[in-house]
């Protein structure tokens, strides 16, 4: 019955926070693996001295905007070679989706700035807080000295990883040393510190407090993920089959808890006991089939394998697969598959690209000049 009173509605939906737990495994200790290197070559790479052909002694990559200058270790960059960059932009586009055709979202989930600063923030805030119970109960306490202190301890440190995040990005494109003497006297360039400011605030709320709210509402690559997705392609998936059964998931009850009795009465072999949703920094089911909000991190399976091991149940419940396998009666084991006409065509706009970039580099002339002969100047 319509009462003619209509509920108000907002104009933005509430967000209901995401307090993943820690998970250990394959695609955990990867993850850990392309953080560090990450790190190690955005932060390191301002403060590695390199001595030019010239003699001059400089860093390795600097980016000097004043003098219309590119170092990149022995390779310098004028701006008549900015074609370079343009096909850069164009490689580094059909690498993504050349990725993405094959092991769908894995850029996401492994080497995004996005994903590595809020794994990073997330660890901070874990070393902190606790583990997931115990940042649970701190957030549902009242305010008092234990609240305080640590929230406001792990607020202290996102702001000051983000500031340096700031500062390491302006020391490319200055002598770093010198760069940040300057800095700290208040003399650096007035572009500096506003240039600091906003990448220490934007740090600070993308990854410390957005986090999953960017992939889903700002980055625009998982809204058009589907497009270059194919039944052939690898991602993250639940073998629904296999875990729900004819009967339905269900706990390992002890008359059901041997899995070859548990295949017998058609249960699958899902114990619904909700581990991969607690560690999917997405927040997300992945039972539920393929969503946008999934960034292919693969913690979800490191938790599903954790619970198979506990319980003598066969791993792989949840791993990457494809549409295609899964929708057999009895999927094969998952591959890459490299034969089709979309990956063979990003493959050969690679190569061609690439050889294409390399040629220009290699055959560059430091110096060139020309006489054309006009034969009624001005």
């Amino acid at each position: 019955m319509q009462t003619g009173i209509e509920e108000p509605q907002a104009l933005y939906q509430k967000r209901i926070p995401i307090i993943p737990r820690s998970v250990k495994g394959r695609f955990r200790n990867l993850k850990w693996g392309v953080m560090v290197l990450a790190y190690a070559i955005f932060f390191g790479l301002p403060w590695l001295p390199w001595t030019r052909a010239d003699g001059g002694v400089s860093q390795a990559i600097m980016f000097d905007v004043v003098g219309h200058r590119f170092f990149v270790f022995d390779l310098v960059v004028y701006p008549q070679n900015i074609f370079w960059l343009a096909l850069l932009l164009f490689i580094a586009a059909t690498v993504l989706f050349f990725a993405t055709s094959l092991i769908g979202r894995a850029f996401c989930g492994y080497f995004c700035f996005q994903t590595l600063w809020t794994d990073l923030f997330m660890w901070i805030e874990k070393l902190i807080q606790g583990e997931r119970p115990a940042r649970i109960r701190l957030k549902r306490q009242g305010w008092n000295k234990e609240k305080i202190l640590k929230l406001g301890t792990t607020h202290l440190v996102w702001l000051l990883i983000a500031f340096w995040t700031g500062m390491t990005f302006i020391a490319y494109f200055a002598y770093a040393p010198d760069l940040v003497v300057r800095f700290f006297h208040g003399e650096a360039a007035y572009a500096a510190y506003l240039t600091v400011a906003l990448l220490t605030a934007t740090t600070y709320v993308a990854a410390g407090l957005m986090r999953e709210q960017i992939c889903a509402y700002v980055c625009p690559y998982g809204r058009f993920q589907s497009v270059m997705y194919d039944p052939e392609t690898l991602a993250v998936a639940y073998d629904s089959k296999r875990g729900d059964g004819v009967m339905g998931r269900a706990a390992p009850r002890a008359e059901i808890k041997i899995h070859a009795v548990r295949q017998e009465k058609g249960y699958g072999d899902c114990i619904d006991c909700g581990f991969c949703v607690q560690v999917c920094p997405a927040g997300i089911d992945i039972r539920d089939g393929l969503q946008y909000r999934c960034i292919s991190c693969g913690l979800c399976i490191d938790a599903c394998n954790t619970i198979m091991d506990s319980v003598g149940y066969p791993r792989g419940l949840i791993r990457y697969d494809s549409e295609a396998n899964l929708a057999k009666p009895v999927p094969a084991k998952p591959h890459v598959d490299w034969k089709r006409i979309k990956v063979v065509g990003y493959l050969l706009a690679l190569v061609v690209m690439s050889g294409a970039l390399a040629y220009s580099v290699f055959t560059r002339k430091d110096y060139e000049h020309s006489v054309e002969q006009i034969r009624q100047p001005l």
